[in-house]
Protein backbone atom coordinates (compact mmCIF):
# COMPACT_ATOMS: atom_id res chain seq x y z
CA UNK A 1 0.00 0.00 0.00
CA UNK A 2 1.31 2.91 -1.18
CA UNK A 3 0.15 6.59 -1.54
CA UNK A 4 0.98 9.95 -2.93
CA UNK A 5 4.13 10.84 -0.90
CA UNK A 6 5.62 8.07 -1.31
CA UNK A 7 4.74 6.79 2.57
CA UNK A 8 4.37 3.00 2.34
CA UNK A 9 3.82 -0.54 4.16
CA UNK A 10 3.60 -4.11 3.25
CA UNK A 11 1.49 -7.05 4.44
CA UNK A 12 3.88 -10.18 5.61
CA UNK A 13 3.96 -11.72 2.52
CA UNK A 14 5.68 -9.33 0.65
CA UNK A 15 7.60 -7.79 3.46
CA UNK A 16 9.36 -11.28 3.41
CA UNK A 17 10.82 -10.64 0.28
CA UNK A 18 12.68 -7.95 0.89
CA UNK A 19 16.63 -8.05 0.94
CA UNK A 20 17.70 -8.46 4.44
CA UNK A 21 21.20 -6.65 3.83
CA UNK A 22 24.38 -7.40 5.20
CA UNK A 23 25.93 -9.81 7.61
CA UNK A 24 23.78 -7.95 11.15
CA UNK A 25 25.75 -9.59 13.51
CA UNK A 26 29.20 -9.07 15.28
CA UNK A 27 29.10 -11.77 18.19
CA UNK A 28 26.44 -14.19 17.00
CA UNK A 29 23.06 -13.63 18.40
CA UNK A 30 24.81 -11.07 21.37
CA UNK A 31 26.11 -8.05 19.82
CA UNK A 32 24.24 -6.39 16.34
CA UNK A 33 26.14 -4.64 13.71
CA UNK A 34 25.47 -0.48 15.22
CA UNK A 35 23.52 -1.88 18.50
CA UNK A 36 24.44 -2.65 22.07
CA UNK A 37 25.18 -4.81 25.32
CA UNK A 38 24.84 -4.03 28.47
CA UNK A 39 27.47 -5.84 31.03
CA UNK A 40 26.88 -5.56 34.64
CA UNK A 41 26.99 -7.11 38.30
CA UNK A 42 28.46 -6.49 41.57
CA UNK A 43 31.26 -4.44 41.86
CA UNK A 44 35.12 -6.47 41.52
CA UNK A 45 33.40 -9.37 39.76
CA UNK A 46 34.75 -8.91 36.57
CA UNK A 47 32.82 -7.25 34.20
CA UNK A 48 36.02 -5.27 32.62
CA UNK A 49 37.32 -8.52 31.83
CA UNK A 50 34.28 -9.92 30.04
CA UNK A 51 34.26 -6.86 27.78
CA UNK A 52 37.91 -7.13 27.13
CA UNK A 53 37.93 -10.50 26.53
CA UNK A 54 34.76 -9.78 23.65
CA UNK A 55 36.62 -6.85 21.99
CA UNK A 56 39.74 -9.66 21.60
CA UNK A 57 37.05 -11.40 19.54
CA UNK A 58 36.07 -8.88 17.79
CA UNK A 59 39.62 -7.66 17.23
CA UNK A 60 40.24 -11.31 15.87
CA UNK A 61 42.42 -12.78 18.33
CA UNK A 62 40.18 -15.01 19.70
CA UNK A 63 37.34 -17.08 17.37
CA UNK A 64 34.73 -16.22 19.46
CA UNK A 65 33.35 -15.10 22.81
CA UNK A 66 31.56 -17.19 25.25
CA UNK A 67 31.47 -19.95 22.49
CA UNK A 68 29.38 -17.39 20.23
CA UNK A 69 31.00 -16.95 17.13
CA UNK A 70 32.41 -13.74 16.29
CA UNK A 71 31.08 -12.79 12.46
CA UNK A 72 32.40 -9.51 11.54
CA UNK A 73 36.20 -8.29 13.08
CA UNK A 74 37.53 -4.67 13.64
CA UNK A 75 38.96 -2.01 15.67
CA UNK A 76 37.93 -1.56 19.58
CA UNK A 77 37.59 1.20 21.57
CA UNK A 78 37.47 0.97 25.78
CA UNK A 79 36.59 4.24 27.37
CA UNK A 80 38.11 2.53 30.77
CA UNK A 81 37.33 5.73 33.72
CA UNK A 82 36.88 2.99 36.60
CA UNK A 83 40.31 1.72 37.07
CA UNK A 84 43.62 3.54 38.05
CA UNK A 85 45.72 3.14 35.07
CA UNK A 86 48.46 1.89 36.31
CA UNK A 87 46.50 -1.41 37.75
CA UNK A 88 45.03 -1.29 34.53
CA UNK A 89 48.50 -1.90 33.17
CA UNK A 90 49.51 -3.85 35.26
CA UNK A 91 46.18 -6.11 36.08
CA UNK A 92 43.81 -6.11 33.09
CA UNK A 93 46.06 -5.47 30.23
CA UNK A 94 48.92 -8.02 31.68
CA UNK A 95 46.12 -10.97 32.40
CA UNK A 96 45.03 -10.59 28.94
CA UNK A 97 48.60 -11.19 27.44
CA UNK A 98 49.29 -13.86 29.87
CA UNK A 99 46.05 -15.88 28.12
CA UNK A 100 47.27 -15.00 24.48
CA UNK A 101 45.40 -12.13 23.60
CA UNK A 102 47.63 -8.82 23.36
CA UNK A 103 45.28 -6.50 22.01
CA UNK A 104 46.83 -4.83 19.34
CA UNK A 105 43.39 -3.53 17.57
CA UNK A 106 42.21 -2.12 20.47
CA UNK A 107 42.34 1.73 21.79
CA UNK A 108 42.09 2.51 25.05
CA UNK A 109 41.06 6.15 26.71
CA UNK A 110 41.40 7.00 30.17
CA UNK A 111 40.77 10.59 32.47
CA UNK A 112 44.09 11.43 32.37
CA UNK A 113 44.61 11.49 28.41
CA UNK A 114 41.55 13.29 28.03
CA UNK A 115 41.65 17.88 27.04
CA UNK A 116 41.24 19.94 30.21
CA UNK A 117 37.42 20.59 30.94
CA UNK A 118 36.53 17.09 29.60
CA UNK A 119 36.83 15.48 32.86
CA UNK A 120 34.75 14.09 34.20
CA UNK A 121 32.57 14.05 31.73
CA UNK A 122 28.70 15.11 31.28
CA UNK A 123 27.20 13.37 27.87
CA UNK A 124 24.39 16.03 28.30
CA UNK A 125 26.96 18.66 27.35
CA UNK A 126 27.71 18.88 23.28
CA UNK A 127 30.80 19.96 23.45
CA UNK A 128 31.77 16.72 25.61
CA UNK A 129 29.77 14.73 23.04
CA UNK A 130 31.11 16.40 20.66
CA UNK A 131 34.59 14.99 22.01
CA UNK A 132 33.44 11.56 22.35
CA UNK A 133 33.13 11.74 18.77
CA UNK A 134 35.61 13.25 17.45
CA UNK A 135 37.95 10.45 19.07
CA UNK A 136 35.39 7.88 17.49
CA UNK A 137 36.04 9.26 14.00
CA UNK A 138 39.81 9.08 14.12
CA UNK A 139 39.62 5.40 15.11
CA UNK A 140 36.92 4.25 13.42
CA UNK A 141 36.11 1.17 15.74
CA UNK A 142 33.10 -1.94 14.92
CA UNK A 143 32.32 -1.69 19.09
CA UNK A 144 33.14 1.24 21.70
CA UNK A 145 32.92 -0.24 25.65
CA UNK A 146 32.10 2.63 28.27
CA UNK A 147 32.96 1.88 31.54
CA UNK A 148 30.82 2.35 33.51
CA UNK A 149 28.53 4.36 32.65
CA UNK A 150 28.33 6.28 35.59
CA UNK A 151 31.35 8.03 34.98
CA UNK A 152 29.67 9.54 31.96
CA UNK A 153 27.29 12.02 33.78
CA UNK A 154 25.81 13.08 37.46
CA UNK A 155 21.88 13.00 37.25
CA UNK A 156 19.59 10.74 38.54
CA UNK A 157 19.87 7.33 37.68
CA UNK A 158 16.70 6.61 38.82
CA UNK A 159 15.04 8.65 36.47
CA UNK A 160 14.11 7.53 33.47
CA UNK A 161 14.08 10.64 31.30
CA UNK A 162 17.41 11.59 32.33
CA UNK A 163 18.85 8.23 31.56
CA UNK A 164 16.68 7.69 28.10
CA UNK A 165 19.14 11.14 27.66
CA UNK A 166 22.57 9.35 28.60
CA UNK A 167 22.34 6.20 27.04
CA UNK A 168 20.71 7.88 23.97
CA UNK A 169 23.35 10.42 23.99
CA UNK A 170 26.53 7.93 24.03
CA UNK A 171 25.00 6.01 21.52
CA UNK A 172 24.85 9.31 18.97
CA UNK A 173 28.41 9.93 19.95
CA UNK A 174 30.10 6.64 19.08
CA UNK A 175 27.37 5.88 15.94
CA UNK A 176 27.90 3.54 13.84
CA UNK A 177 29.88 2.29 16.02
CA UNK A 178 28.21 -0.85 18.44
CA UNK A 179 28.33 -0.18 22.04
CA UNK A 180 28.91 -2.08 25.02
CA UNK A 181 27.85 -0.25 28.34
CA UNK A 182 29.40 -1.49 31.88
CA UNK A 183 27.81 -0.65 34.79
CA UNK A 184 26.21 -2.09 38.03
CA UNK A 185 23.94 -3.76 39.36
CA UNK A 186 21.32 -3.28 42.13
CA UNK A 187 20.88 -4.51 45.18
CA UNK A 188 17.89 -7.58 44.48
CA UNK A 189 14.61 -6.46 45.83
CA UNK A 190 12.86 -9.12 47.57
CA UNK A 191 9.45 -8.85 45.61
CA UNK A 192 11.47 -9.32 42.30
CA UNK A 193 12.86 -12.66 40.45
CA UNK A 194 16.69 -12.50 39.89
CA UNK A 195 17.31 -11.70 36.43
CA UNK A 196 19.60 -9.98 33.69
CA UNK A 197 16.88 -7.60 32.94
CA UNK A 198 15.48 -6.88 36.57
CA UNK A 199 18.79 -6.07 38.29
CA UNK A 200 20.11 -3.71 36.13
CA UNK A 201 21.16 -0.42 38.51
CA UNK A 202 18.76 2.60 38.36
CA UNK A 203 16.16 3.26 35.81
CA UNK A 204 14.40 0.59 33.61
CA UNK A 205 15.01 2.61 30.57
CA UNK A 206 18.38 0.66 30.13
CA UNK A 207 17.44 -2.63 30.16
CA UNK A 208 14.48 -2.25 27.73
CA UNK A 209 17.03 -0.12 25.08
CA UNK A 210 19.96 -2.58 24.94
CA UNK A 211 19.79 -5.75 22.48
CA UNK A 212 21.54 -7.64 25.70
CA UNK A 213 21.75 -8.01 28.82
CA UNK A 214 24.46 -10.07 30.73
CA UNK A 215 24.66 -9.97 34.50
CA UNK A 216 27.93 -11.12 36.09
CA UNK A 217 27.24 -13.87 39.31
CA UNK A 218 29.05 -14.86 42.00
CA UNK A 219 26.90 -17.54 43.86
CA UNK A 220 27.41 -18.45 47.62
CA UNK A 221 29.49 -21.17 47.60
CA UNK A 222 31.89 -19.29 44.97
CA UNK A 223 30.14 -20.57 41.92
CA UNK A 224 30.19 -18.13 38.94
CA UNK A 225 27.55 -17.66 35.84
CA UNK A 226 26.50 -15.37 33.22
CA UNK A 227 22.81 -14.32 33.15
CA UNK A 228 21.71 -13.53 29.55
CA UNK A 229 18.92 -12.23 28.32
CA UNK A 230 18.14 -10.33 24.59
CA UNK A 231 16.50 -9.43 21.71
CA UNK A 232 17.95 -13.06 19.93
CA UNK A 233 18.28 -15.09 22.57
CA UNK A 234 16.31 -17.13 25.22
CA UNK A 235 16.86 -16.25 29.24
CA UNK A 236 19.51 -18.41 30.12
CA UNK A 237 21.88 -18.90 32.81
CA UNK A 238 25.47 -19.84 31.99
CA UNK A 239 27.70 -21.83 34.32
CA UNK A 240 31.70 -20.33 34.34
CA UNK A 241 34.85 -20.50 35.85
CA UNK A 242 37.47 -17.35 36.32
CA UNK A 243 41.00 -18.65 35.59
CA UNK A 244 41.83 -16.58 37.83
CA UNK A 245 39.92 -13.22 36.15
CA UNK A 246 39.00 -13.99 33.03
CA UNK A 247 35.57 -15.82 31.48
CA UNK A 248 35.04 -19.27 30.14
CA UNK A 249 32.28 -21.77 29.90
CA UNK A 250 32.28 -24.68 33.09
CA UNK A 251 32.92 -27.67 30.93
CA UNK A 252 29.54 -29.40 29.49
CA UNK A 253 27.72 -31.88 31.56
CA UNK A 254 28.08 -35.05 30.15
CA UNK A 255 24.76 -36.56 30.80
CA UNK A 256 23.02 -33.66 29.18
CA UNK A 257 25.03 -33.62 26.52
CA UNK A 258 24.40 -37.25 25.85
CA UNK A 259 20.51 -36.21 26.26
CA UNK A 260 20.80 -34.25 23.79
CA UNK A 261 22.90 -36.22 20.93
CA UNK A 262 19.50 -38.83 21.83
CA UNK A 263 17.25 -36.16 20.57
CA UNK A 264 18.86 -34.98 18.48
CA UNK A 265 19.11 -38.16 16.93
CA UNK A 266 15.65 -38.94 17.23
CA UNK A 267 13.79 -39.63 13.87
CA UNK A 268 10.46 -39.38 15.41
CA UNK A 269 10.64 -35.79 16.70
CA UNK A 270 10.29 -34.01 13.46
CA UNK A 271 10.43 -30.23 14.26
CA UNK A 272 12.68 -28.15 16.54
CA UNK A 273 10.00 -27.35 18.91
CA UNK A 274 9.01 -30.77 19.51
CA UNK A 275 13.01 -31.64 20.02
CA UNK A 276 12.98 -28.58 22.56
CA UNK A 277 9.95 -30.01 24.56
CA UNK A 278 11.48 -33.42 24.49
CA UNK A 279 14.98 -32.01 25.63
CA UNK A 280 13.49 -29.60 28.59
CA UNK A 281 11.50 -33.22 29.47
CA UNK A 282 14.19 -35.37 30.42
CA UNK A 283 16.67 -32.74 31.23
CA UNK A 284 14.43 -30.74 33.48
CA UNK A 285 15.79 -27.13 31.83
CA UNK A 286 14.29 -24.62 30.68
CA UNK A 287 12.07 -25.09 27.59
CA UNK A 288 13.29 -21.38 26.23
CA UNK A 289 17.36 -22.67 27.04
CA UNK A 290 16.71 -26.00 25.04
CA UNK A 291 14.85 -24.71 22.35
CA UNK A 292 18.02 -22.24 21.82
CA UNK A 293 20.76 -25.11 22.38
CA UNK A 294 18.87 -27.81 19.33
CA UNK A 295 18.73 -24.73 17.29
CA UNK A 296 21.95 -23.65 17.51
CA UNK A 297 23.56 -27.42 17.23
CA UNK A 298 20.95 -28.12 14.01
CA UNK A 299 22.93 -25.13 12.42
CA UNK A 300 26.38 -26.62 13.38
CA UNK A 301 27.05 -23.65 15.54
CA UNK A 302 28.22 -23.84 19.78
CA UNK A 303 25.35 -23.89 21.87
CA UNK A 304 25.48 -21.43 25.05
CA UNK A 305 24.60 -23.65 27.30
Amino acid sequence: MEDASGATALLTPDYKELTAGEEQWIIDGMLAKGGSMLIHGNPKLGKSYLALQALAGITGESPDWLDYPIKEKGVGLYWQFDTPRGLWQTQHIFQMEKHGYPMEAVYHVDPPMMPEGFWPVDVLKEEHLDYLHEVAEKVKPLVVVVDTVRKMHSLDEDKSHFMKDVYTNIKSAFAPSAVIFITHSRKPKEDTPDSAVNDVRGSSFASGDVDTLVKCVKGRHGNYSLKLEGRAIAEESVPMIRDPYLWFKKPKDDEFEAQLEQVLQDTFLHSLRMKARELARISHKNEETCRSIVRRRMKGEPDAA
